[in-house]
């Protein structure tokens, strides 16, 4: 009986792992090495958001300026997802809270700039400066 009980036991520690290996390789499968807590993965994505809005920003006034042909789209594509996911992420600490509403704020700043560049641009009230060819 007391063999019986132990081969039990036995069989469901086999279990539990093979299910925790095959969740490692689902992981790393995803790109996923570690589960890192929820602080950390906000500030990683805060300090990745704010020199994007300074990139996206050189961007539009390299194309108002006729510098660029295309305006950023891609860019200014991943900075919102990168925002929208932030937004949703929990704010551990009011040092983040706090980071992130200054972050948005300027974010949002930025935005409405950007999309009255391009009204102007499309209305005509704003001009490009293509640059001459020497």
């Amino acid at each position: 009986m007391a063999e019986d009980d132990e081969d039990k036991i036995r069989r469901r520690r086999e279990r539990e792992d093979e299910i925790e290996q095959e969740d490692l390789a689902k992981k790393k499968k995803m790109g996923v090495e570690s589960v890192r807590p929820p602080a950390e993965q906000t500030e990683d994505y805060l300090n990745r958001i704010d020199p994007l809005i300074d990139q996206v920003d050189s961007l539009y006034g390299q194309y108002i300026h006729g510098l660029e042909k295309h305006p950023p789209l891609e860019r200014r594509k991943m900075l919102d997802q990168l925002i929208n996911t932030v937004s949703m992420m929990p704010k551990v600490g009011s040092n983040l809270q706090f980071r992130y509403n200054t972050i948005h704020a300027r974010y949002i700043s930025q935005r409405d700039k950007w999309e009255k560049w391009m009204r102007d641009l499309e209305s005509g009230k704003l001009k490009r400066a293509i640059p001459t060819r020497r």
